[in-house]
């Protein structure tokens, strides 16, 4: 179990102790206190911040569209707003493509990559 610092609201006491989240103790001075996260649980919660989300198939999707939006801008086949608006989504297709990340899909708990089949 991981160590973790443990302090003190009244006087701000600190003193390291292994203990469950939220657990109680009794400070030297004051003798009331709650624990704080250690450094390993902060760790955990911010390595799920950018997983990747996208499948190799969602991401070459992405990668040729992107492409093919840049041939149809470059060719002048679609201007003015449209154009913009068509060049800004072939941008974001880029980044989600080469990122392997996708905004619109991390607050659902979406993903498309496939799982690995389990040996039963």
């Amino acid at each position: 179990m991981p160590h973790c610092f443990l302090y003190c609201k009244t006087c701000s006491t600190q003193v390291l102790k292994p203990n469950t989240l939220n657990e109680t103790f009794t400070c030297p001075k004051t003798y009331t206190g709650r624990r704080t996260k250690t450094t390993e649980e902060i760790g955990q919660n911010r390595s799920n911040v950018m997983k990747q989300n996208i499948g190799r198939a969602d991401r070459l999707t992405r990668l040729v569209a992107a492409f093919v939006i840049g041939f149809v801008l470059d060719r002048g086949y679609i201007t003015g707003t449209w154009a913009i608006i068509l060049g800004i989504v072939g941008i974001i297709f880029l980044i989600t493509s080469a990122a392997g990340f996708c905004p619109l899909y991390a607050p659902f708990r979406f993903t498309t990559i496939k799982k690995p089949p389990s040996h039963a």
